[in-house]
């Protein structure tokens, strides 16, 4: 357990080391100073001007050659590291940006699905609530006595049928059953 975090650790400082490394080496001021140095040994290498005005450059003309290749080859790789860090970043941007959009698209569509169902039941409510009314008008509800509740308040009432209904119904099962011998 403790070599696992002790790996872990090496692997975060490994990894953050590296970020910052590459950073450092592709960061504008260090490219230009390349830059500056590349050029420096390009005219010392190249120009037999500078040779006869300070004639013990001229010892260092072959060295010159040889930092002007090192320093343009490692501006070379250093520009394209970094040309090719930042298209990276800017594809995972990109695909980020468009997990993101994806997510927003599904929430919207997610809400507007709700605000359809909410609807639906809204009316649905209302459809039930309706008829409720209507057989409570019809037969009563056994609170018709009481004070009705403000507007907007719904009272869930029990529904007792009127008296005498019972004697009705079982009067209707008989004459149906009467009728079925008959």
């Amino acid at each position: 357990m403790i070599t696992r975090f002790l790996s872990d650790v090496g692997d975060l400082i490994k990894n953050v080391t590296a970020d910052l490394f590459w950073n450092f080496v592709t960061s504008t001021p260090v490219l230009v100073a390349l830059g500056v140095v590349m050029l420096a040994a390009a005219f010392v290498a190249h120009l037999p001007l500078i040779g006869r005005l300070v004639p013990a450059v001229n010892t260092y003309q072959r060295f010159a050659d040889i930092v002007e290749i090192v320093a343009a080859a490692v501006l070379m790789f250093l520009i394209g590291f970094s040309v090719a860090d930042q298209r990276a970043e800017l594809a995972r941007v990109k695909d980020e940006l468009t997990f993101k959009t994806f997510q927003l698209e599904s929430a919207a569509a997610t809400a507007a699905d709700a605000e359809r169902l909410r609807k639906g039941a809204e009316a649905e409510t209302a459809a039930a609530k309706g008829k409720l009314d209507d057989y409570c008008k019809t037969f009563g509800c056994g609170d018709d006595r009481k004070v009705a509740a403000a507007k907007g308040v719904r009272v869930v009432r029990k529904c007792v049928p009127p008296p005498g209904y019972f004697e009705w119904l079982r009067q209707l099962q008989r004459r149906g059953a009467a009728a079925g011998r008959a």
